[in-house]
C-alpha cells in the first residue's frame, strides 16, 4: 500500500527505527524516515534565525517542532492533498491500512485547514461520521495534544508555518491553532495509532535537554504574548471574529460530549 507519510527520527536511533520498521512492514506499508533536526546541534545563529520562543521550550521540543515544520514544507512542495505524520515511537493498528484511505480523503476535502489525530483526543468532542464499514469514528473536537500521529491537509500546513515563523510554541499546540482559526482539529473515537510509552521515555531528541524549571504562569504569561503578537496580524474584523469564535467554542463545551 502506497501512504503519502513521514516517519521522524533521530538519524542514529538504530533499534527505534527497526522497530518501527517492522511495525510498518507488518502492515504492508513501506517506513519513510525523516531524519530528525536535532535541538542541541543548532548553531546560535541558528537558534535566533528560527526560534522566538522566550525560552520556554526545550531544545528537544524545538527540534521536534522543526522536524514537523521542515516536513510541512516538503509536503507543500508537492501536489498532495494530505500527509501522515508519525513520530518512530508509535504502534498501528491491525487496520490501520484499512482505515488509512478514507481518513486520509476526509482531511483532503475540507475546505478550511485541518488536522485529525489519529487518537482519542482528551477534549470536548462530537461524533461527525463512521470511517467506511469499521467501527472506528470521526470526531470533531475542541481541543487536542501530542503529536506522535496525525494526518493533516495542505491550509493547516500552511498556517502552521506562518504562525511559527519564527518558532513559538511546542508543534503539538493545537487549540492554540485552532483559537486563531488557523485549523479545524478532528480525532478519532478509537486509538489507531498508540504510543509506545517505554520508547517515548527513551527518546533521543527529548534527551538532549533537561525540561526548564520555569513556573507554569511565566510560561502562560509568555505563551500569551506570543499569541497576542500573531493576533495582530489580524484585521479589526479578523479579530473580532476570532473572539466570537472563542465564545461560540465556550458554548459548544455544554453540548459536546467526552464520551461515546
Amino acid at each position: 500500500m502506497e501512504l503519502n507519510h513521514f516517519i521522524i527520527s533521530a538519524i542514529n536511533a538504530n533499534e527505534r527505527r527497526h522497530n518501527v520498521s517492522l511495525a510498518f512492514h507488518k502492515l504492508g506499508l513501506e517506513p519513510n524516515f525523516f531524519s530528525a533536526i536535532m535541538g542541541n546541534q543548532l548553531t546560535k545563529e541558528e537558534m535566533a534565525h528560527y526560534v522566538d520562543d522566550g525560552g520556554i521550550l526545550t531544545l528537544g521540543e524545538i527540534g521536534c517542532a522543526l522536524s514537523h515544520l521542515s516536513i510541512y514544507k516538503k509536503f507543500l512542495q508537492t501536489n498532495e492533498k494530505y500527509i501522515f505524520v508519525f513520530e518512530d515511537d508509535v504502534e498501528l493498528r491491525d487496520d490501520f491500512p484499512q482505515l488509512a484511505l478514507p481518513m486520509a480523503e476526509f482531511i483532503g476535502n475540507q475546505k478550511k485547514g485541518a488536522v485529525l489525530l489519529l487518537y482519542k483526543a482528551k477534549a470536548h468532542t462530537r461524533r461527525i461520521q463512521s470511517i467506511g464499514q469499521s467501527s472506528v469514528h470521526i470526531l470533531q473536537s475542541l481541543a487536542g495534544s501530542a503529536a506522535h500521529g496525525y494526518v493533516i491537509n495542505r491550509i493547516a500546513a500552511e498556517n502552521i508555518l506562518k504562525a511559527q515563523t519564527p518558532l513559538a510554541f511546542e508543534i503539538d499546540a493545537w487549540a492554540l491553532y485552532y483559537k486563531l482559526l488557523y485549523l479545524d482539529i478532528f480525532c478519532l473515537d478509537q486509538n489507531v495509532v498508540f504510543l509506545n510509552q517505554e520508547l517515548a521515555n527513551a527518546s533521543l531528541i527529548d534527551a538532549v535537554d533537561k525540561r526548564h524549571t520555569r513556573s507554569p504562569r511565566d510560561i502562560k504569561k509568555i505563551k500569551d504574548c506570543s499569541f497576542q503578537r500573531l493576533l495582530r496580524r489580524y484585521s479589526w474584523k479578523k479579530r473580532a471574529f476570532v473572539e466570537y469564535k472563542r465564545l461560540e467554542r465556550h458554548i459548544n463545551t455544554l453540548f459536546y460530549n467526552e464520551d461515546y
